[in-house]
């Protein structure tokens, strides 16, 4: 069950005619420093690591760094990188790159936004630099403090260190896992990089399926959780850990957490909104740090509006040419997705200059096979096709670095949790709070939906999840959805984070966040651009889970501590929005048509309907309901199977 089967025809008519047609182009990419790693450690016996097949694995992951790239062979080691320069655009920004004892030799991606001010410490230790580049400073902040470096660090990263006295590879992944890092680890060998394809260049690694993180997918549109990787053979290191491997073996270790941060002692709801303003807009001054042109990422929410504006007013008070203050926004015809006019209304406060994409079915079916083997494994939804869409503008404006609001929806409850936030104000006995909460609530949705919410807070797990498994029972195969019947994510959740509001936006930080992430980084990458994220600046986050919960979520309204933050800043208008979509497409329609004769031909292919892991017969007669009948019942799950055909073709032919 766990090997996968031959590919159809129907993918691989769709790749040829989008090969011979279209491809990403590159021709307007700048000098960027977001970049590709990649590396063999041969441990037992320390042999020559095969340079040939390094060289592969470094060529697939071109598209990440087009600029430059490099091969080191020490020993046991290989390393490769390929660059795309950000800081310090000279050719001393090469990789892979030695210290100054020629001992230590690293291969990184990512930035280090706070470079500068640890390169001051730096020096006052006695550290020299030749370069104006942070890699140099992750080198020598590495040789000063040992893996306490890390908790020095205030950006995204993924880096290997090899320690050439010591016959270690150092890993690090940053604590929230915007960078990637993927690995195989066998007694004789450890081989990583930044991305799954450029791994499966290796031939000892096995494309087999992990059929457990595939049921999860399938059933409750989950992955990318802790370690786990589609392939059973690939992990991942984990967000706010790092490696140490050698001939003894490997050594994981988490440097950071956030239940380590516990409530502060009590500070009014004034003086937490201006800390909260003074650390975002700390987060966003560092982000915009770059030697190349930056833009901003703009669906006319609260948050990637607030990130405009804050960029608007920094680039006034420190002007710059680099700063385009351009945005980039994904927009629909219909009336219902179309988000154009609170987009004005940021454009209007800040005269930035404008930039819409118009995402349509027939431009999606043309990049699909490009958007695939982007992501390395399936996705659950077409609204990544939104993204994918602005990230292509991006590229054709030139613009090198894109700040985005991701991460802010997880931070502050923007999902909308005002169930468990009641429970737990019933469970702490607070009615002077949950009295208002409620009346908010009616006063806002009306006693059917309040009463809903209420009884949603209040179900066990086991009937939170009874709609999903009554809808996706008859959709898997039997014989693979009996292997695992006695799962339940819902229950598997509750025993981990148990009910209250900051173990829920604590999961969301590690369980649906890295999704999300992994969509935004592969997205980027495709078109090489660097995205970031300024509302996982580990300040602003720890900041925000030692607020009390009435600060996040008050008298209905969530992200409560932020919209009081952004007061003067935001147009009132945006800063009180609660109606936000993000990224979206209007999804039900193209399935219904414009998508639907290639749904069709994808659900009645032999290929599909002969997977071991769904009941073929059963999704398209579900799929036939819908277009006939108007049955939603297929709708959430839909994609997954389709994504997971498509994943599966696009592995075995490549």
């Amino acid at each position: 069950m766990a090997q996968f089967l031959i590919q159809s025809s129907i993918y691989g008519r769709l790749k040829r005619t989008v090969q011979k047609n279209q491809t990403p182009t590159r021709e307007k990419v700048g000098h960027l420093q977001v970049c590709g790693i990649c590396g063999i450690f041969e441990l037992s016996p320390p042999n020559l690591p095969p340079v040939h097949i390094l060289a592969s694995m470094n060529l697939a992951l071109v598209h990440r760094g087009p600029d430059d790239g490099g091969t080191l062979v020490q020993g046991p080691v290989a390393l490769g990188h390929r660059r795309l320069s950000i800081i310090d655009l000279s050719s001393a920004g090469h990789q892979p790159m030695a210290s100054s004892d020629q001992n230590l030799w690293i291969v990184y991606n990512g930035e280090i936004y706070n470079y500068l001010e640890l390169k001051t410490d730096l020096k006052s230790l006695g550290y020299t630099f030749k370069t104006g580049t942070d890699t140099e400073v992750i080198l020598a902040a590495y040789q000063a403090y040992g893996p306490e470096c890390q908790s020095k660090f205030n950006g995204m990263w993924a880096f290997a260190i090899w320690d050439q006295a010591k016959q270690t590879l150092f890993c690090s992944r940053d604590r929230f896992g915007i960078k990637p890092f993927y690995y195989v680890y066998h007694r004789d060998r450890f081989i990583f990089a930044s991305e799954i394809k450029a791994l499966l260049k290796h031939p000892d690694i096995s494309k087999n399926l992990d059929p457990f993180v595939a049921y999860r997918f399938l059933k409750f549109g989950q992955s990318n959780i802790g370690s786990e990787s589609f392939f059973s053979d690939i992990r991942q290191l984990k967000p706010g850990h790092y490696l140490q491997v050698n001939q003894s073996g490997i050594f994981e270790k988490c440097y950071w957490d956030l239940h380590s941060y516990n409530e502060q002692p009590p500070i009014t709801i004034k003086s937490a909104a201006e800390k909260f303003e003074a650390l975002l807009i700390d987060s966003v001054r560092l982000t915009m740090r770059s030697d190349v042109p930056i833009g901003t990422c703009l669906s006319g929410g609260l948050d990637s509006s607030a990130l405009v504006c804050i960029a608007h007013q920094l680039s006034q008070r420190f002007p710059s040419d680099l700063y385009q203050q351009e945005t980039f926004s994904s927009c629909f015809e219909e009336k219902k997705y179309d988000e154009r006019e609170f987009i004005e209304t940021v454009i209007q406060q800040t005269g930035a200059k404008k930039n819409y994409v118009f995402p349509s079915p027939a431009q999606f079916l043309q990049d699909l096979s490009l958007l695939v083997r982007a992501q390395d494994e399936p996705f659950t939804s077409l609204s990544i096709f939104a993204q994918w869409s602005v990230m292509k503008k991006v590229q054709e404006r030139g613009v090198s670095v894109l700040l985005d609001g991701q991460g802010a929806d997880e931070l502050l409850a923007g999902y909308g949790y005002d169930s468990l936030f009641w429970l737990e104000l019933l469970r702490n006995q607070d009615w002077q709070s949950l009295g208002p909460e409620i009346r908010a609530s009616l006063n806002k949705y009306g006693p059917y939906t309040t009463a809903k919410r209420i009884v949603s807070g209040l179900l066990p797990p086991k009937f939170k999840d009874l709609k999903n498994r009554l809808a996706s029972h008859r959709l898997l195969a039997n014989e693979f959805e009996s292997e695992f019947i006695n799962y339940n994510f819902h229950q598997e959740k509750e025993n981990k984070y148990n009910k209250s509001l900051k173990n829920e936006l604590y999961f969301e930080l590690k369980n649906r966040l890295p999704t999300l992430l992994r969509y935004e980084d592969r997205n980027s990458m495709a078109f090489s651009i660097e995205s970031r994220v300024p509302f996982l600046d580990h300040r602003l986050v720890e900041f925000v889970f030692s607020l009390p919960d009435t600060y996040i979520i008050h008298q209905g309204w969530s992200k409560w501590i932020f919209r009081k933050a952004m007061a003067g800043i935001l147009p009132e208008r945006i800063r009180w929005r609660q109606d936000k979509m993000g990224f979206v497409t209007p999804q039900e329609q193209w399935y219904k048509k414009e998508l639907a004769p290639f749904i069709f031909e994808i659900l009645h292919d032999r290929q599909f309907q002969q997977r071991a892991y769904w009941n073929g017969k059963k999704i398209l007669k579900s799929y036939q309901d819908y277009i006939k009948k108007g049955d939603l019942t297929i709708l959430p799950s839909l994609w997954r199977y389709i994504s997971m055909e498509l994943w599966i073709q696009e592995v075995q032919s490549n």
